[in-house]
C-alpha cells in the first residue's frame, strides 16, 4: 500500500503570548501525533526551522520519535502536490488559506484528497469578506469545515445561508468539539487545601471560587457582573468565607484589572489576582480551587476551553447559558448553567462592525448582553454551601471530559470523520467541475501583466549555456552566489537544465527532455537567462 501523508500548511505549534486558539491547535496536534495514524506528517509552513525546533522538544510524540514529521517551506507546495499522493489535508482555522489550497489541490494534484478545518472565534467583521471566497464551484463532496460546538454550527450554517441559497457548492459542516489535558486533578480526585490558601494568606476552610481566563470585556468576559455576583453569594451564605481568586492573562496597564481592587474595596469582597500565571501556576489553581466560574457574555466565546479544563481537573463549573457552553455543561448534572439576555436583531449595532476595530465592536454588544447576576450568586452560594454537590458535580465533570473531551477523543474523532470522507465517491463530473472552476477573487497575473513584456519564449528559440552557466555547472562560480535571488529555483532542478543546454538545444527541446510542467520549465528559464546563464537566440530566417 503507499504510504498515508498528512498534509497542513499551519504550524498548529505557534509561539508568542498563550490562548485559547494556541492551546486548542497545539493539544489537538499532540493527541494526534501520539495516535500516529498516518505514515508521514508533511507541514509546508513560513518557517520550517522554527517548527523543527519545537518538535525536538516534543519526544514523547510517537511520531516525532519516528521522525515522521516533514517542515518544508511553504513555496515548495506546488511541486509536492504535483508528485506526491495525501490521504488528507486539515488547516487550523478555516480563515488563513482554505480556500486557496482547494484551489491550488484542484489544479495540482493527482488525487484529490479531502480538505479539513476547524473553527475558532467567528465574530470579526473581516470575516464575512473572508467566507465570501467560498462561494465558487471548487468544492468537493469530501471538503468539510468542523465546528467547535452546535452554536459554531448554527453560526456557520446562517453565514453560509446567507452566502448562498444553495449549500451544494460548499463544504460540509460537522460539530468536532476540542478536548483538554486530563491529567490537571489528583489520581484521587482529592484536592490539596493548604499550600495555595497559604501563599494566599486565606484560611483552610475558604471556598476558592476561581475565574480563570483573559480580563478583557472586549473578548472574554466583563468581570463586573460576577463582582456583583460574589457579593449576592456573599450575602446568602454569610457563615462561610469565600474569596475570588482571578487569573488569566493581561496586558500592562489593563483597565479591567485595575478596576477590580477597586470594586472588590466598595463591595467588600475578598479577592485574589494573579495575572498572566506561569503553567505550573494554572495547574495549582485549577487543583486547588473549589468551583470554577466563567459567566461568558462575549460572541468571540464559541466553545470554552477553560471549562472542560475545569472538569479534567474535578472542579465544580458555574457557566453562563452561552454559545458552546452549553455543549460542555450539562445543567445540574456536571454543573450549572445561568441564564442570560440579549437583543435579538440588531441591524444598525451590526453596521458599526463595518466602522469600528473589532474590539470596539464586541464590547458594544457584550455590554448589551446580560449574564442573570441574582442567579449567579445563588449558584455560588449553592455550591459554596454544599461539598458534597461540589464534590458530584466535579466527578460528572471529569467523567464526562474522560470520555468525550480529552484531546485522544478529539483526534479519534477527526480520524472517524476523515475515514468517512475519504470513503465519499467523487463522480467524474464533480471533479471536472472542481478542475476547471477558476475562483473569481484570484487574479491571473500572467494575462493581466502579459503586455508589460516586449516578447516570450517561443518553442523554436535556441537556448546556449553561456560562460557563466558552464562555470556554475563546473563548479568554479559557487551556487551560495545566487543564494539570495534562487527563492522558488532549487538548484537540482535548474542544474539539469544547464547541463541539457549545452548542445544548444530549442526550447521545446530542452522542455521534453524535462520531466517539469511547461510553466515550471519556463519559470527555470527565464531565471537563467535573467541571470545570464542561458542565451536565448532567435533561428534564422
Amino acid at each position: 500500500m503507499p504510504p498515508r501523508r498528512f498534509l497542513s500548511t499551519h504550524p498548529f505549534f505557534e509561539g508568542g503570548p498563550i490562548n485559547g486558539r494556541k492551546q486548542a491547535n497545539s493539544g489537538f496536534m499532540r493527541a494526534l501525533l501520539n495516535l500516529d495514524p498516518f505514515d508521514e506528517y508533511h507541514f509546508f509552513v513560513d518557517d520550517p526551522e522554527q517548527l523543527q525546533k519545537v518538535w525536538k522538544g516534543q519526544t514523547d510524540l510517537a511520531a516525532v520519535r519516528r521522525h515522521a514529521l516533514k517542515a518544508h517551506r511553504r513555496w515548495e507546495l506546488v511541486q509536492a502536490l504535483h508528485e506526491t499522493a495525501f490521504a488528507i489535508c486539515h488547516l487550523s482555522d478555516p480563515i488563513d488559506g482554505f480556500v486557496r489550497l482547494a484551489a491550488c489541490r484542484n489544479r495540482l494534484a493527482a488525487h484529490m484528497f479531502p480538505m479539513t478545518t476547524h473553527n475558532h472565534t467567528l465574530s470579526y467583521a473581516r470575516y464575512a469578506a473572508n467566507f465570501q471566497e467560498y462561494i465558487w464551484n471548487g468544492w468537493g463532496p469530501a471538503d468539510a469545515i468542523g465546528c467547535n460546538s452546535q452554536a459554531a454550527l448554527g453560526v456557520m450554517q446562517r453565514i453560509f445561508a446567507r452566502l448562498n441559497d444553495s449549500h451544494s457548492l460548499l463544504p460540509s459542516l460537522h460539530v468536532m468539539h476540542m478536548g483538554a489535558d486530563c491529567g490537571l486533578a489528583k489520581p484521587d480526585g482529592e484536592k490539596s487545601t493548604g499550600t495555595l490558601r497559604k501563599e494566599l494568606n486565606l484560611a483552610r476552610s475558604t471556598v476558592l471560587v476561581l475565574y480563570f481566563g483573559r480580563f478583557s470585556t472586549v473578548d472574554k468576559v466583563d468581570p463586573l457582573p460576577l463582582l456583583l455576583a460574589m457579593r449576592r453569594a456573599q450575602d446568602l451564605c454569610p457563615q462561610q468565607e469565600l474569596c475570588l481568586v482571578l487569573s488569566g492573562a493581561t496586558g500592562d496597564n489593563d483597565p479591567v484589572f485595575a478596576m477590580l481592587p477597586i470594586w472588590a474595596k466598595r463591595l467588600g469582597l475578598c479577592i485574589r489576582l494573579l495575572p498572566n500565571p506561569s503553567l505550573e501556576r494554572k495547574s495549582q489553581l485549577f487543583a486547588e480551587s473549589d468551583i470554577f466560574v466563567s459567566p461568558s457574555d462575549n460572541i468571540q466565546e464559541t466553545f470554552g476551553l477553560t471549562l472542560v479544563e475545569a472538569f479534567a481537573a474535578g472542579l465544580a463549573v458555574i457557566a453562563s447559558d452561552w454559545d458552546g457552553y452549553r455543549d460542555i455543561v450539562q445543567d445540574q448534572v456536571n454543573g450549572i448553567l445561568v441564564p442570560t439576555l440579549a437583543a435579538k436583531d440588531t441591524p444598525v449595532l451590526d453596521l458599526q462592525s463595518l466602522m469600528l476595530f473589532d474590539n470596539q465592536y464586541h464590547l458594544l454588544r457584550a455590554q448589551s448582553t446580560c449574564v442573570d447576576v441574582p442567579l449567579l450568586g445563588r449558584a455560588i452560594a449553592l455550591l459554596a454551601a454544599d461539598p458534597q454537590l461540589r464534590k458530584r458535580l466535579g466527578a460528572e465533570g471529569r467523567r464526562r471530559v474522560e470520555e468525550h473531551f480529552s484531546w485522544k477523543c478529539a483526534a479519534k474523532r477527526w480520524l472517524a470523520l476523515w475515514e468517512n470522507l475519504a470513503s465519499l465517491p467523487l463522480e467524474p463530473a464533480d471533479e471536472e467541475r472542481m478542475r476547471s472552476a477558476v475562483h473569481p477573487q484570484y487574479a491571473d497575473f500572467g494575462r493581466i501583466f502579459s503586455f508589460f513584456a516586449s516578447a516570450f519564449l517561443a518553442d523554436d528559440d535556441i537556448l546556449t549555456l553561456t560562460v557563466m552557466g558552464n562555470m556554475l555547472l563546473h563548479a568554479e562560480m559557487p551556487w551560495d552566489a545566487f543564494a539570495p535571488f534562487r527563492f522558488g529555483f532549487p538548484e537540482d532542478e535548474i542544474r539539469p537544465l544547464l547541463f541539457a543546454a549545452r548542445k544548444s538545444p530549442t526550447c521545446r527541446d530542452l522542455w521534453h527532455r524535462s520531466k517539469l510542467t511547461y510553466e515550471q520549465f519556463e519559470r527555470y528559464v527565464l531565471w537563467c537567462l535573467k541571470h545570464d546563464l542561458l542565451q536565448r537566440t532567435r533561428p534564422k530566417g
